[in-house]
């Protein structure tokens, strides 16, 4: 969970900083240097607010991504089905080999989008 992901799930979720404050035992202003990244909470803290998000059903993904519910993967699924019509709507169809190779270049980006782990 990155910091811009952890104020995204206390949005997504409609709680108050003081709500989260409360439950994790810390300051506000502890809580609000955290999500915007100037000084993370100890690992402790982090991973109890990561365990508190995802037992309201937040899931986190790569590149800031935020999700709730349990429909995500399916919520995905129709976007790419989407994608891929809109390609064949303006005449795109590309083969199985240029697919593969699109994701292959997409990697290195997958790979700086790798979930924040807060220093011990």
């Amino acid at each position: 969970m990155t910091p811009i992901q952890a104020r995204m799930a206390r949005a997504a979720l409609t709680l108050t900083a003081q709500a989260v404050c409360q439950f994790l035992g810390i300051s506000r202003v502890a809580l609000n240097n955290a999500e915007a990244g100037r000084k993370p909470l100890g690992s402790q803290t982090w991973a109890r607010l990561q365990a508190f998000y995802a037992d309201k059903g937040i899931l986190f993904g790569p590149h800031h991504w935020v999700g709730t519910g349990t429909h995500v993967i399916h919520q995905e699924g129709v976007l790419v089905l989407a994608l891929w019509r809109l390609l064949q709507e303006h005449g795109v169809t590309p083969s199985s080999q240029e697919v593969l190779a699109a994701y292959q270049r997409s990697l290195p980006s997958l790979a700086q989008a790798a979930p924040h782990t807060p220093p011990s």
